[in-house]
């Protein structure tokens, strides 16, 4: 694996690029999750990441996507979403390799049917019947 994935939640898919952390982001991971970046980097890409580190992922692009949303610092935005309350159903995930390099602004997401990044917004995009 490379030094990105895509994580797809529900179908909603965003690219984690595991080369760029923002210290407040770094500090939640070991602080909260028990993990350096450089662990959980090196868990992500090892092709079968422990639950311990699929939770630290999918928690982090959701922080990610408070913060973008409600225009809040990612610390403040953890605040509402508490580690120790963070649940979400492992059957809905699915991590694939050969994301593309994350725009610098936070929050891209990227549909499925068209692959284009989209930084405009943080809110996951959905697949449409």
């Amino acid at each position: 694996m490379s030094g990105a994935v895509k994580l797809v939640i529900d179908e909603a898919e965003y690219d984690l690029d595991l080369t760029r952390f923002m210290l407040s982001e770094a500090i939640a991971l070991e602080d909260e999750w028990g993990l350096s970046t450089d662990q959980f980097a090196a868990a992500v890409t090892s092709g079968k990441p422990p639950l311990r580190v699929v939770g630290a992922m999918v928690w982090l692009v959701r922080v990610r996507h408070i913060a973008v949303a409600d225009g809040i610092p990612f610390r403040e935005a953890a605040a509402k979403l508490p580690v120790a309350t963070f649940d979400t159903n492992l059957t809905a995930l699915r991590i694939e390799d050969g994301a593309e390099p994350e725009n610098p602004t936070p929050g891209g997401t990227r549909t499925r049917t068209t692959r284009t990044t989209r930084a405009t917004s943080a809110k996951p995009r959905t697949k449409h019947g």
